[in-house]
């Protein structure tokens, strides 16, 4: 029983990793000056925006 709770364990671990993406986004007025300062005051890098398709 123990393995079947550790396999499906797992299972649901390695799941739930596949559908984890590392971006986001966030409007920030001011332009690409204020994000690129609220970006760095967070330690994080302003990739530029997003464009509408």
């Amino acid at each position: 029983m123990a393995r079947a709770a550790i396999l499906l364990l797992l299972s649901v671990l390695a799941a739930a990793r596949a559908h984890y993406t590392p971006t986001w986004a966030v409007h920030v007025p001011g332009g690409r000056e204020a994000a690129d300062a609220v970006a760095n005051e967070h330690g994080f890098v302003n990739l530029g925006e997003v464009r509408k398709s």
